[in-house]
């Protein structure tokens, strides 16, 4: 019984993440990700935290019925068993709050996906109903119109150049896509094949936006909590900022080349050049 109340907590934090943005993307929109394309505005973004805070007081309802029940039971002295009906109703309330938190992700996409991509894989701070049902939004998520990469391509990189005249070829299928950027095999004109990474228009002002009202929410809440996920999404803010700059990355990358290669030695594995 003493895991339940951080149970529900837990569940609040990872379905209250993605619930926020149901009434801001179109009704039956299956890629809702692909309209994320233009800069948000003010009153989108407010939309965004207004509906967000909504969402999170209707899910702690939802688990009211079955945390009075967890407490009055513990107030008896009462010892909740595996396999007792308190228990069966706390793994039912996990699994429906799980199965909708999924398809506020897949409508969404974004910054959903990669807090999504946190819960299936940190199964000691979540749940394990959100982990096992989120556990595969680790791989690629859906990739953006190979007609907004190649916009993005010629504006940001090639200063308005059409992209046949920088690239012999350019894949448009990406070799993967993230919630912040996806990759394209390319070939440069006189033959050397690079990798594109390509960040998605206005991604940060949302992502960011999302996250500061994310650490606000928990911050107010942070003393119902017995875990402080108001820590966990600070930490996630100081990440997402560094993710954005991509010369950053790029002048990384070609550090650990160059350190794996000290003394002339053959590296262990194969570490692309900026």
């Amino acid at each position: 019984l003493a895991r339940r109340p951080r149970d529900v907590a837990a569940a609040v934090a990872a379905v209250a993440v993605a619930a926020k943005a149901q009434a801001v993307a179109p009704e039956g929109c299956e890629d809702a990700d692909n309209l994320l394309t233009s800069e948000p505005s003010a009153v989108e973004l407010l939309l965004r935290a207004l509906t967000f805070n909504s969402r999170a007081a209707l899910l702690l309802s939802s688990y009211l019925p079955v945390f009075i029940k967890s407490k009055l039971a513990d107030s008896r002295g009462e010892e909740v068993r595996e396999g007792s009906e308190i228990e069966k109703e706390w793994q039912e309330v996990h699994s429906e709050g799980a199965v909708d938190l999924e398809s506020v992700i897949d409508q969404l996409k974004g910054f959903y996906v990669k807090c999504g991509q946190v819960i299936a894989t940190r199964s000691d701070l979540f749940p394990r109903e959100y982990s096992s049902q989120l556990s595969h939004m680790v791989d690629s998520v859906n990739p953006l119109p190979f007609s907004v990469i190649k916009g993005v391509v010629e504006e940001d990189l090639l200063g308005g150049l059409p992209l046949e005249d920088a690239f012999e070829s350019f894949d448009q299928k990406p070799l993967g896509s993230a919630s912040i950027a996806q990759v394209h095999r390319a070939t440069l004109k006189g033959g050397r094949e690079v990798a594109v990474k390509v960040q998605r228009p206005f991604v940060e002002p949302r992502l960011m936006s999302d996250v500061r009202v994310i650490k606000n929410f928990c911050y107010l809440t942070r003393k119902l909590f017995p875990l402080d996920y108001y820590v966990v999404f600070s930490e996630l803010e100081e990440q997402l900022q560094e993710e954005f700059d991509f010369v950053a990355e790029a002048d990384a990358m070609d550090k650990l080349g160059a350190a794996l290669q000290r003394g002339g030695r053959r590296p262990p594995v194969l570490i692309p050049r900026s």
